[in-house]
Formats: C-alpha cells, structure tokens, sequence
C-alpha cells in the first residue's frame, strides 16, 4: 500500500506552479516492502542493502570500504567510511595501505594540514560547514594541472604550493605515513 505525502505544503492556497517551484508529492513506501536494489555499473555493485555508504561520494557499493578509526568520529553515529575511488581521487590515498594500517583516520576528523586548508575533508556538506563552496567533481581539473588529487589541488589553489611540496607536509602529520 502507497501512501502519499504532500511535500512542503503544496496544498496550501498561494502556493500554486507560478507562485514557487513545485514538488512532486513524495511518495512513502514501508520499508518491509521496498524493494532492494543491486546493480553493477563500471565494475562497482551497488546494493542499497548491503552495501557500505561512501562519506563523499553517498553511494551504497559492496567494495572495500576505509573506516575511521578517530575516537570521536561522527559522535553517535558509525564512523564515517570512505570507498577506494573517492580515497583517491579526493585525497591521493590508497585503500589498501589505509585499511592494513588499521589507524587510518578519515580527513573530517584530521581537521587542516596547514596553510590553504581550512579542512582536510573536500566533501561538499564539510565544506559548507566550514564556510566554503562545494567542489563538485574536480578531479579531471587537478590531473590537467598536474595533481592526483583534489585535495591537493585545492591547496594549491590557495597557497601556490607545487605537488611534491603538499606531499612532504601531510608527511608531517601521523596520518601521512600510510
């Protein structure tokens, strides 16, 4: 059975198509009868069941996972976990050297590693806590300026610094070992 919600109040007078935009009703189901869904796109399965949720990227994949090991790391909730592609791309980690290193801590929880970065963390709802835009997909805009990952380019942005320079910094820190 479907039940129907109204979405922002859509049935109240003045909120007509020329006055706002409008939303589709949202439909809620229960979860007993939602049904799961698995599929596989570019090697990666998707499984909104099983699968582990990426902190940047929001995907449900089952694939190795990286997994905070801070000891606050999003308070009561699990930590955050990150998939190896976002890992990459967004901060030139490798997923196996995190995940053998059995202390990796995840970059909302490394806070800044210096000048021009206010927060290691390059997701968009991190960013705009901190007060900065999101970046969207940025990494074919770092590899043409000759960085491997976001995070790094960012820095660069800011701060000028070449690629190796960013490299021997976060070098500096516990958490740039691995």
């Amino acid at each position: 059975d479907v039940k129907k919600v109204d979405y922002f109040g859509m049935d109240e007078p003045g909120h007509e198509a020329g006055d706002r935009r409008v939303r589709a009703p949202r439909v809620v189901r229960a979860t007993s009868n939602a049904p799961r869904a698995v599929f596989s796109v570019g090697g990666r399965v998707y499984d909104s069941e099983l699968g582990v949720t990426c902190h940047w990227c929001r995907q449900k994949t089952v694939e190795t996972h990286v997994t905070c090991t801070g000891a606050g790391c999003s308070g009561a909730r699990l930590p955050l976990a990150f998939c190896g592609m976002c890992l990459s791309n967004r901060h030139g980690e490798d997923i196996d050297d995190a995940v053998a290193s059995g202390c990796w801590e995840c970059p909302r929880c490394r806070g800044s590693c210096g000048d021009g970065c206010v927060t290691c963390c390059n997701c968009g709802p991190c960013r705009k806590k901190a007060g900065l835009t999101p970046t969207h997909q940025m990494i074919q805009l770092a590899r043409a300026h000759g960085f491997d990952n976001v995070h790094d380019y960012l820095v660069h942005r800011e701060t000028g610094e070449d690629a190796e320079t960013i490299a021997e910094r976060k070098l500096t820190f516990p958490w740039g070992k691995w």
